[in-house]
């Protein structure tokens, strides 16, 4: 089997409470493996966490 380039397991990301209120989750308990040296296309709907996830391949954002 070929190396992951990029590998999260069980990866949720939500947005910081506003006053009084609970973070909006944007995406919840993700699995994503990418072999090294391949090409992968993400397709969602808009609103579906394809930017966020984006953001935390490259490391822009931290799960929580």
């Amino acid at each position: 089997m070929a190396e992951a380039g990029v590998e999260f397991a069980n990866v949720s990301y939500a947005l910081p409470a506003s006053a009084g209120g609970e973070g909006r989750v944007l995406l919840r308990e993700v699995d994503l493996r990418l072999e090294a040296g391949t090409t992968t296309a993400v397709l969602g709907r808009s609103g579906s966490g394809k930017t966020m996830l984006l953001r935390m391949v490259n490391g822009l954002v931290r799960p929580s």
